[in-house]
Parts: C-alpha cells; sequence; structure tokens
C-alpha cells in the first residue's frame, strides 16, 4: 500500500515538474522567439528599410511599398501581438515574483505594441495604399512612433533581462514589487520615487509620440541609438542607486528562494513571501 502511495506521490511531483517547466521554459522561449522577431523588423524598419527608402528611385520605392513592406508589417505587428500575450501570461503565473524592473520593462513593451496597432499600422495602412488618407501626413505619424518604440526599445530589454537575471538574490533593483498575504489578497508593494520618475518619463515620451514632433534626438539612426543608452543608463541608475542601499539578504529555510529584503522605512510591505515554500516573514522581523 505504502509502495502504491508512493508511485503515485511521484506521479503527481511528476506532473508539477511538468507544469513548471512548460510555464518557466516554454512560455518564456517563446515570449524571447516572437520577442526576438518583433524588435528585430522594428530595427529594420528603423535601420535598413527607411533609409533605403529615402534614397531610392521612385520604381525601386514604390516596390518596396507594394511587395516588401506588406509583408514585413504582417509579421512584426503579430510578432508585437504574440509577445505581449506570451508576457502578459508569463506575468500571470509569475504572480509573486513581479519586481520593479519586470514593471518598468512590461510598462514600455506594452505601450510599444499599443503604438503598433494603434498608430503605426493604422498609418502604414495608407502609406502602402491599402487605404485612403494623406500618404505623407500618415508617414510622419507612423515613422515618430516607430522611433519612439526604437528609442524606448533598449530601456524596455534592459529591465526584462535584469529582472529575469539579476534576479532577487543579485540584484539590488529586483524587490518584490506585488506580494501576497497569507489569505490570497494583495498587499502594496514597495514603489519609490525612482519607480514613479520612469513612468512619468516614459509617459511623456509616449504623448510625444501621439500628439508630438520628432525632435533632434531621435531623427537619424545614430541619435536615436544614442539617445535609447542615455535613458538606459538613466532609468538603470534611477532604480539601482535608490534601491542599492540599506537593504540585506535573506535567504529562506527551504534554501531555494534568496529574496532582497528592503530597510527602507517608506518600504510598504506588512509581509515578504518566499515565492517557492510560502513561508513568510513579517514585517518587525526583517525591517529592523
Amino acid at each position: 500500500m505504502f509502495e502504491n502511495h508512493n508511485q503515485e506521490s511521484n506521479i503527481y511531483l511528476l506532473g508539477d515538474e511538468m507544469e513548471i517547466y512548460l510555464y518557466n521554459v516554454l512560455f518564456r522561449w517563446g515570449h524571447i522567439v516572437v520577442g526576438i522577431a518583433w524588435i528585430g523588423l522594428l530595427y529594420y524598419f528603423n535601420f535598413v528599410q527607411t533609409e533605403y527608402v529615402k534614397v531610392a528611385d521612385p520604381d525601386a520605392k514604390s516596390d518596396v511599398m507594394k511587395k516588401l513592406a506588406p509583408n514585413a508589417l504582417w509579421w512584426f505587428r503579430w510578432a508585437a501581438f504574440l509577445t505581449f500575450l506570451t508576457g502578459l501570461y508569463l506575468l500571470y503565473v509569475q504572480e509573486r515574483a513581479i519586481t520593479t524592473s519586470i514593471t518598468l520593462g512590461s510598462l514600455m513593451g506594452i505601450i510599444m505594441m499599443l503604438n503598433v496597432w494603434g498608430i503605426i499600422w493604422r498609418n502604414q495602412k495608407i502609406v502602402i495604399g491599402l487605404k485612403e488618407g494623406d500618404a505623407v501626413a500618415a508617414g510622419a505619424k507612423a515613422g515618430l512612433a516607430s522611433r519612439t518604440n526604437t528609442l524606448l526599445s533598449l530601456p524596455m530589454l534592459y529591465f526584462m533581462v535584469s529582472s529575469a537575471h539579476g534576479g532577487t538574490a543579485s540584484y539590488p533593483k529586483s524587490y518584490l514589487l506585488i506580494d501576497q498575504s497569507a489569505a490570497g489578497g494583495p498587499i502594496a508593494g514597495y514603489l519609490g520615487y525612482d519607480f514613479w520618475i520612469v513612468v512619468i518619463a516614459v509617459l511623456l515620451i509616449e504623448l510625444n509620440a501621439i500628439y508630438g514632433k520628432m525632435f533632434p534626438v531621435i531623427a537619424s539612426v545614430r541619435s536615436v541609438i544614442t539617445s535609447s543608452f542615455i535613458f538606459t543608463i538613466v532609468f538603470s541608475g534611477l532604480v539601482f542607486s535608490a534601491h542599492g542601499q540599506n537593504c540585506s539578504i535573506h535567504t529562506c529555510h527551504c534554501s531555494l528562494t534568496v529574496l532582497r529584503i528592503c530597510h527602507l522605512s517608506r518600504c510598504l510591505f506588512s509581509r515578504c513571501y518566499c515565492i517557492v515554500c510560502n513561508n513568510n516573514y513579517r514585517q518587525d522581523y526583517i525591517h529592523r
């Protein structure tokens, strides 16, 4: 009887391991694959096709707009949408591991996806002749949104990667942002001034993409790449410096999870959880 019970337990454990593998490996892999396709095409449009069209003769330009652009735009917009869907699912299954980094990266990614469908594709349909309208004005709107996405792409990728590979164990800024109480209810996370500065900056950049104009800092390929690197350094520096002080590492008894806990008095956690075994640590024990 005990042997049968052990066999059933092993089957359940194997099922749990397969479920974890499906969530943490396959969906993450899929998210990366479609993300590479999306951002790769974003860079192609900004760094290659747009620059080529500027100097191409009329016949070559017409050929690009009729044959190449529609196909590339199809892959571009659907890769963006699938990146969004797979990312949303990963956020759902990692409910207790949502960090400041992944929140900022997700915010930029969602804005970029909305730009693809709400501004770029809507106006590109006019540019390539699928819809009637002012092709010059539509091209300018699509170009501004595309340059904005390029500007946000490096900070977005930085925060995405640092959240997954910097980890709560090794990178000061990757604190648990959203946690769960023992009863399953949400607890407010630590949202410092650095988080809101980055959010406001990103929203202002997006407002310019919708209502503004093409500024020199993003007008050329060189300028938008340089500006994107600068924003990455500034944004990451803000988050790192604000969260890098007065923090310690706390290892859960299960020896599987290392949590970096903030000691700042403004930290809003009432409980901090191990995301593996759900063991909770009271604030008055950790924050002293």
